[in-house]
């Protein structure tokens, strides 16, 4: 089981979610959403704001105070670079090259020391060139992320990890969706402020990013046409106003007139998705990328009307991203009233938060972590030295109690001593014992093998003898078996598979001879345990052979099978139903 918090500093509101994920099942203990206009404080400012009352309201909400944050805007860069295949050192200086070249644009160079980054080797479906590795790398200013982790610190909030907001975007549709085997999705969270963006193929991240546009625009343009501001501006955003699927649909002038006010912003998210395709197409070297659908969330989703114009842009399918489809495995049984409103309505735009505290509860999944190498050093300096602080402590009162009570431990000590000695000559007897009954066994087995191995083949030399002896060939005398290697006797001792049979015959019809030995050869063939077809040896010189004078010598080998091997009996062809080759049976029963 383990338990993450997500924190998504949006510029309308701040969002927080807590998970509990055990077993693949992702139970949200916690959830809270604050708009930016309850704390006085965050009045005025523009991009990434913490109010310093956040961990008092993590606190009321029942929620952790340290988790993933999640950062997004123009002080977090994405770059994409393709290169051949190299060693790791090697990667990393070519890396450290990229990010000083031009790393936060428009801002003054610092050098490698005033930065952050890291970087993941992506896992594309194709690539421009054969081989090349597309590499994904964020870059963010030291000073900033110092300036964040101070604001979290005033905030009574830690930022354990940080990363970009669109990789949790990612997380949250990787572990809700029903992923579609080889199909590359765009999923796009439609803030008041900016956008997030990310592209995955199957259930691979190969491009995340966060752009400009979002919500903000459709309250200007409605600004400039109808003069609406404050609640009458959302009253009439999110339940009066319709954006038309394109020109064609327009059906009166007052619709017009806020098709007009509202395609802006409309088109700057469909130009977010058409460009991200685009921007990976040539910066990570992968032309044939495409993607099948678009999915939507964040508040300026809600939009009536949105998910049509998009379709119609960018001629692929637009739905909502559902968070609680029947897929998934979400349980907010857990929320008070206040947290799970915070998940009404079709379109979420707590999908970031929530993806956030996935991060948080499973470091390993995909993400680019932000966190400035001077805090992981001084978190881990600190982490050791408590540790060792109470070790120390744990070492001086472990030396006190002995030392109070020397008497009494020492005869404790004694006692245990005996004991162990007492254990460890039972335990020197049963490994004796024990290895006395290894060797029995291997002796055990090795005269196992010995007569298993004489069972095997034994009635295969029988069967082979009796077929030599009783079913010879008229004109034809079977003189002399022996092994392959030579030698009057054969050895009961190991197994002998290759045997020489000689004999001689009457020259007079060498044809004849040689069809009617061919016929043995094929009744010589049906005994279990011999393996392949007995051959003449044409070599064979007939001068040592003992035969009667106006004969011919003759000499053929044949194989035996393998004593590892189970010799079945079966019956021959020519065999009635009284006999068997390789052994005697029972009479069939008529």
């Amino acid at each position: 089981m383990a338990i993450g918090l997500g924190i998504d500093i949006g510029a309308e509101s701040i969002k927080a979610v807590q998970v509990k994920v055990s077993g693949g099942k992702i139970s949200v203990t916690g959830a809270l959403k604050i708009p930016r206009a309850a704390f006085p404080e965050l009045e005025g400012t523009k991009g990434f704001a913490i109010p310093s009352a956040l961990g008092q309201e993590l606190t009321k909400a029942g929620m952790r105070r340290a988790g993933c944050l999640g950062l997004t805007g123009r002080d977090v860069v994405l770059k994409y670079v393709s290169t051949p295949p190299m060693a790791q050192q090697k990667l990393k200086m070519f890396i450290d090259l990229q990010v000083a070249d031009r790393a936060i644009p428009g801002r003054k160079e610092q050098g490698l020391d005033g930065l952050t980054y890291d970087f993941r080797i992506l896992n594309v479906p194709t690539g421009g060139l054969r081989g090349d590795m597309v590499i994904m790398s964020v870059v963010s200013q030291n000073e900033f992320l110092q300036n964040v982790i101070d604001s979290c610190k005033k905030a009574g909030i830690t930022a354990r990890r940080m990363t970009t907001s669109a990789f949790g975007l990612a997380q949250a549709y990787l572990k809700t969706q029903e992923i579609a085997p080889k199909e590359t999705v765009a999923v796009v969270d439609v803030g008041h402020g900016g956008l997030e963006v990310a592209l995955l193929n199957e259930d691979a991240i190969i491009f995340a990013r966060n752009g400009p546009g979002g919500s903000r625009r459709f309250d200007a343009g409605l600004t400039k046409a109808f003069g609406w501001k404050g609640e009458r501006l959302l009253e009439h955003k999110h339940k009066r106003v319709r954006l038309s699927a394109n020109d064609e649909a327009v059906r009166s002038p007052q619709e017009k007139q806020i098709h007009d006010a509202l395609r802006e912003g409309a088109d700057a998210v469909a130009n977010a998705i058409r460009g991200s395709v685009t921007f990976l197409r040539t910066q990570a070297k992968l032309p044939r990328v495409d993607y099948r659908r678009t999915y939507l969330c964040g508040g300026g989703a809600r939009l009536t009307g949105l998910p049509q114009y998009l379709e119609a842009k960018t001629q692929r399918p637009v739905q909502n991203l559902d968070l609680f489809n029947a897929f998934n495995s979400v349980d907010l049984s857990k929320l008070n009233g206040q947290g799970a409103r915070c998940f009404d309505g079709d379109t979420t735009d707590m999908a970031v938060a929530l993806g956030l505290a996935l991060i948080d509860a499973e470091p390993d999944c995909f993400h680019i972590e932000l966190t400035p190498a001077t805090v992981k050093a001084k978190r881990a300096f600190w982490g050791k030295t408590v540790f060792a602080i109470a070790a120390g402590v744990i070492f001086l009162v472990s030396l006190g109690i002995p030392y109070m009570n020397a008497q009494k431990s020492l005869e404790v000590a004694e006692a245990k001593r005996d004991e162990l000695t007492e254990m460890v000559a039972d335990a020197e007897k049963l490994k004796k014992d024990f290895a006395a009954r290894v060797e029995d066994n291997k002796k055990q087995s090795l005269k196992r093998e010995y007569y298993a191995r004489q069972a095997r083949l034994g009635p295969v030399y029988l069967d082979l003898w009796d077929r030599l002896r009783t079913k010879a060939p008229n004109g034809i005398m079977f003189t002399k078996i022996d092994t392959k290697q030579g030698g009057d006797t054969v050895s009961l001792k190991d197994t002998v598979r290759e045997l020489v049979i000689q004999g001689y015959y009457d020259p007079i019809d060498v044809p004849r001879f040689e069809q009617t030995l061919q016929i043995f050869f094929e009744q010589l063939k049906q005994i279990p345990g011999l393996e392949g077809v007995p051959t003449l040896n044409p070599a064979f010189e007939d001068t040592d052979v003992k035969k009667p004078v106006g004969t011919k010598g003759f000499e053929f080998g044949v194989q035996l099978a393998s004593p590892l091997k189970p010799v079945r009996k079966e019956a021959t062809p020519e065999s009635s139903g009284e006999e068997t080759t390789g052994g005697a049976t029972e009479p069939k029963q008529e």
